[in-house]
């Protein structure tokens, strides 16, 4: 609610798989990051460039992707964008408390 207040659009811009505000310039997308044709439809829908910078945030999304599935999003990314900075947080102590209740 508190984010649709921000947006000029309010509930207007709540898609079935997406909230966006072209005037705002946001977009959120749902998609199956371990399938690329997906992503490139959502992003393209969006209105992604990407000849402008772009900052790709992961947080806590990586370690739940198999392997294969990390290389190849991390790839997607590098292949097609002129100028990206990647930041990942991730927890890395599977064994401390808040490792273990991800886990479980």
């Amino acid at each position: 609610p508190a984010l649709l207040g921000e947006l000029p659009e309010g509930r207007a811009c709540v898609h079935e798989s997406s909230i966006s505000s072209a005037q705002a310039g946001y977009s959120l997308c749902a998609v199956d990051l371990c399938h690329s044709s997906q992503m490139a439809e959502a992003l393209s829908a969006a209105g992604w460039d990407p000849a402008l910078p772009t900052l790709l945030l992961a947080e806590c999304v990586l370690v739940y992707l198999p392997s294969d599935c990390s290389n190849s999003l991390l790839r997607w990314f590098a292949e097609r964008s002129a100028h990206i900075v990647f930041a990942s947080y991730e927890q890395i102590g599977p064994h401390d408390a808040f490792g273990r209740m991800m886990l479980d």
